[in-house]
């Protein structure tokens, strides 16, 4: 095959060129002279076969996308052999449903279930039933499984259900309704097996299938019978709703490929922090077109996003890395009011009937959330003491934190929620942990600058390993750049020398760009962590023992080789933030790499979150630093700390060495 003008990949035909060979290479794509990297390889059916009413329904995926990856180096084999027989590097499968459904009522009377001589004549008489909802992991140690209850996890995707041949072909293909529900009509007695996926293959397709024996006689909700009368112990045909011809195989929970974070920027009217201030009532106004973005820690880009007009901005496709990102919020046009956190603790959703109570005390307890219902659990078993609670929160009782509010002061961590609400940052970043079929939320409050007030200077250091514009006035942060911590930023306010004419500069702030691991292994004026993470057990949990005691590295290292002072982790390191799939879901405040803002803040109050000192002083010091207090009295973050007068400024980056 070779590649077209118009940039289409030519597959092989289904004969050789005398239109009557089958060809031995139909389907097959020859690529050549492709640099070495990686490729995302993507098949997708012809507008010849789309205009001709044909529909396929790709069946596989790598991670949950319709391309493929393909590693290629120089030299590259002809076949790809990673482990087992080598093959092609890149198979993708499809299904066309009409296909599938006429091997059982074809138009042509000759489907299995058509009458003789063409068709099968097979009885079909039975009716198989289901619902496909989301499958939701556990925190480790504990490995279990549970439906969530529902399709709310994966309502942004179409699902398909197909049913057949354990060893052959399937013979029906159905679409579920948006609440995952399906329904296969004039099925034949017989042993099948049942396959879920769907459109955007976010669905782990691989290996998940569920045995179904259809031929129900009487059994009403017990246990099929073949067509002979003979019991079949292994039949799933058990669901409540189950009839002599309708089998209920009730709820197939489908895992995810990805994890799941949902944010809500709005116009907090109340200044509570919360998009919805009491249960029922009404959402405040979303703000829109808001970048909401994830980025990895040294600051270079993993995914973009802007509120639609109701203010939310999800990401229902991130990669579960095993270690954390960071989600930052837009801070030009409004300024935050307060952030409204709800982490998933795994388990048993919110809302479903896999719940622990005190009549199932064998599962997991859930919370009772409104908004994660279906998505998350919100029930924390392992809260945080109270006294590495994050600075200024609200650590609220149920995870909505309804009639709770930021104004109200901090309330400390101990509460069996993972809900809070957290006062506003200078640097407006979370860090993120999640992981497959988990759902995660973030709900940032914003208000207007007060008439007397001015907002913050703020930028980035970047990388810039590449130039995509000829010019450096067009210059912007490219994806794969990373920005640069560790940098020296000066604030100069632009003014009129005695002459009035000519132009002078006067320093008024300095400060250096953020770093991920000066934070993330950071301590506070109070000697606690900056990050600690909820939910780790104590010594009933076997991976306590891998933590214990054990310091943050980089302050170890900084005591041995620069005489810095070590401290000691509290509770034994119990609570301590790292990279692995054991802390599981968190969000915390956090910087990463690269940022700056003026004002300066050089420290944060342990206990009411907000700054507690500043490079920029008062204009009435000796020095000439030049910030007044801010005015804004409804604001209780910000009223009295160090603003920028009105003015021109000049931002001066001090290069550091070697760039």
């Amino acid at each position: 095959a070779k590649s077209t003008a118009t940039s289409m990949i030519v597959t092989c035909p289904k004969y050789e060129s005398d239109g009557k060979t089958l060809s031995p290479m139909v389907g097959l794509v020859l690529v050549k002279n492709l640099y070495p990297g990686r490729y995302g390889i993507a098949a997708l059916p012809g507008a010849s076969r789309i205009a001709l009413g044909e529909e396929w329904v790709q069946t596989n995926t790598l991670d949950g996308q319709k391309s493929h990856d393909s590693f290629v180096r120089v030299g590259e084999p002809g076949y790809f052999q990673e482990f087992g027989p080598a093959g092609y590097h890149v198979s993708i499968g499809f299904a066309n449903p009409k296909i599938i459904n006429e091997r059982r009522l074809n138009d042509s009377k000759s489907g299995m279930c058509d009458p003789a001589p063409k068709g099968g004549a097979l009885a079909c008489t039975y009716e198989v039933i289901g619902r496909v909802t989301g499958s939701r992991l556990s925190r480790p140690p504990d490995s279990r499984l549970y439906s969530s209850g529902g399709r709310e996890s994966l309502a942004f995707t179409q699902c398909y259900v197909s049913l057949g041949d354990p060893d052959g072909a399937d013979i029906a293909f159905s679409k579920c309704d948006s609440d995952g529900n399906f329904d296969f009509k004039s099925i034949p007695a017989g042993n099948w097996k049942v396959t879920t996926f769907d459109q955007w293959n976010d669905q782990i397709i691989d290996g998940i299938t569920q045995p179904v024996s259809v031929g129900c006689s009487g059994n009403a909700g017990g246990l099929c019978t073949t067509a002979g009368g003979a019991t079949n112990t292994s039949a799933t045909c058990t669901g409540a709703g189950s009839t002599a011809t309708i089998c209920n195989m009730g709820e197939i929970g489908v895992h995810q490929w990805q994890a799941d974070l949902y944010t809500r920027t709005f116009i907090d009217l109340t200044g509570t922090g919360l998009s919805y201030d009491t249960l029922g009532g009404s959402p405040k106004p979303g703000l829109a077109l808001a970048a909401t973005n994830v980025r990895f820690r040294d600051g270079s880009f993993s995914d973009f996003n802007n509120t639609d007009l109701n203010g939310y901005a999800n990401f229902n496709e991130i990669f579960p890395l095993f270690n954390w990102y960071v989600v930052e919020t837009d801070s030009t046009r409004y300024k935050t009011t307060g952030v409204h956190v709800i982490y998933d603790a795994g388990g048993p959703a919110d809302g479903s009937a896999s719940c622990g109570s005190t009549t199932n005390t064998s599962n997991p307890l859930c919370g009772n959330s409104t908004i994660a219902k279906g998505m998350a659990n919100t029930y924390e078993k392992n809260p945080l003491p109270a006294d590495l609670s994050v600075p200024g929160a609200v650590y609220c009782t149920t995870a909505d934190c309804f009639g709770q509010s930021i104004l109200n002061g901090p309330s400390p961590s101990g509460a069996n929620s993972t809900g809070r609400i957290d006062p506003p940052t200078w640097f407006d970043a979370y860090g993120w942990q999640g992981y497959i079929g988990q759902g995660n939320f973030l709900e940032f409050g914003k208000k207007p600058f007060a008439a007397t007030e001015t907002g913050p200077i703020h930028g980035h250091v970047i990388y810039a390993s590449t130039r995509p514009f000829d010019s450096p006035q067009l210059l912007l942060q490219t994806k794969w750049e990373p920005l640069v911590a560790h940098v020296t930023i000066n604030l100069y306010q632009e003014g009129v020398a005695a002459d009035g004419l000519t132009p002078t500069l006067t320093l008024v702030d300095t400060t250096q760009t953020s770093s991920w691991d000066d934070w993330a292994q950071g301590f506070r004026a109070d000697g606690k962590p900056n990050m600690s993470c909820p939910g780790q057990q104590g010594t009933s949990d076997p991976f306590f023992y891998a933590l214990q005691n054990q310091p943050q590295y980089l302050d170890w290292y900084n005591q041995q080789h620069n005489g810095g002072t070590l401290h000691t982790l509290p509770y034994a390191s119990q609570y301590k933030c790292y990279d692995g799939m054991h802390t599981w879901n968190q969000l915390q405040p956090a910087q990463y790499d690269g940022m700056y803002s003026f004002p300066s803040v050089t420290g944060i109050d342990p206990a009411t979150g907000r700054p507690s000192g500043s490079n920029c002083h008062p204009s009435t010091l000796a020095e000439p630093w030049g910030c007044t207090p801010n005015p804004d009295a409804t604001d209780p973050f910000r009223v009295g700390q160090p603003m920028l007068p009105a003015g021109k400024y000049v931002v001066e980056v001090v290069v550091p060495q070697g760039y």
